[in-house]
């Protein structure tokens, strides 16, 4: 007979290995000692990473949940190619990051434009947030105009479905915390009369958990509606993002608008002061971040473009430039045209 599951990640509990995932003291305990300590301390000793297969039933409705941090990545994960008989719906969560002016039917359109550029089968696009209790009541009356019986909740770590599912199926043990990779197993509810399931989230390489430390960037991920940053910018003049990532001009001249938390520091410097700070041993972050390397972008200028720094956030830009970006080694950073305005 297998072990109990932890309530609040959904891996199963065992007491032989304190290194391993699911540990705990006594099999009778609600949750891990990992859970634990993250729910009632917000100590996060490390990190997993879910290893189990998807095992999705035929027929069913597929939630594919991103948020805006992520949208780079919406299509990446080709799971309808895997699910040719499911339906899919995308959801683009923690919309209530965005600028209260974002125009969200631009933002809707564009996305739709995307999925059907690079053939991406889909019923909807649904802009939300799970902060926002008419959002989620509106979610629930849509998942109960489809028949079929069970629902999946998948996308990338940290995009916020297990928020979505303790809100459907009301579950209050489930941990939500903002923090990669937490849900370990899938965690399986009800919600009228269907089965919800929340699947680990989909792993991606290049996020700040990767390299540091939870109670760091913990602090860098935006959590609240990000008031955005504008800087002029000058032929050779850089900021300087939180002393881990510099962006220089090297050709022209124009604006970058920055998205990012209020707890990340940007300073306004120059190329030469850059790579002089970003290789600064006295820097803290250098006791994580130890390499570095370097990516050159060409914007021409006929549309505004993001340019997307893990899930620290991201600069709009629409000006003709050469980008060059000094960025820790393996972080995620991509050119892409911007989706909202």
């Amino acid at each position: 007979m297998l072990n109990p599951k932890c309530q609040g990640c959904g891996a199963f509990l065992q007491t032989d290995d304190s290194q391993k995932r699911g540990y705990t003291t006594n099999l009778e305990h609600k949750y891990c000692r990992d859970c634990f300590q993250l729910k009632h301390y917000g100590i996060v000793h490390k990190h997993y990473d879910a290893d189990i297969e998807l095992n999705i039933k035929e027929h069913a409705l597929i939630l594919m949940i991103s948020n805006v941090l992520h949208m780079d990545r919406l299509f990446t994960f080709p799971v309808h190619r895997m699910y040719e008989h499911a339906k899919f719906v995308y959801i683009v969560n923690q919309i209530d990051l965005l600028p209260k002016d974002t125009n969200t039917e631009t933002l809707v359109e564009n996305i739709k434009q995307k999925a059907v550029d690079l053939h991406i089968p889909f019923e909807d696009i649904i802009l939300m947030s799970s902060k926002n209790k008419y959002d989620l009541e509106h979610l629930k009356t849509y998942i109960e105009s489809y028949e079929e019986k069970d629902v999946y909740l998948l996308g990338i770590q940290n995009s916020g479905k297990t928020t979505i599912f303790k809100s459907l199926t009301h579950n209050d043990t489930a941990l939500n915390f903002n923090k990669a990779g937490l849900t370990l197993d899938v965690l399986k509810g009800t919600f009228s009369n269907k089965t919800i399931y929340d699947m680990p989230g989909l792993f991606q390489s290049g996020y700040l958990h990767t390299f540091l430390p939870y109670e760091v960037y913990n602090r860098m991920i935006p959590n609240k509606t990000i008031r955005p940053k504008v800087y002029q910018m000058r032929e050779k003049s850089s900021v300087l993002i939180n002393n881990i990532v510099g962006v220089s001009i090297l050709g022209n001249e124009g604006t970058f608008v920055c998205y990012t938390s209020d707890l990340v520091s940007i300073e306004k410097t120059n190329v030469k002061r850059i790579n002089e700070r970003i290789k600064d041993k006295t820097n803290p972050f250098h006791a994580f971040v130890n390499e570095f390397e370097e990516r050159t972008f060409k914007i021409d200028g006929s549309k505004k473009m993001q340019l997307t720094i893990a899930d620290m956030g991201f600069i709009h830009i629409s000006d003709k430039m050469t980008l060059k970006v000094i960025y820790p080694k393996t972080m995620h950073i991509s050119l892409m045209e911007a989706l909202f305005k």
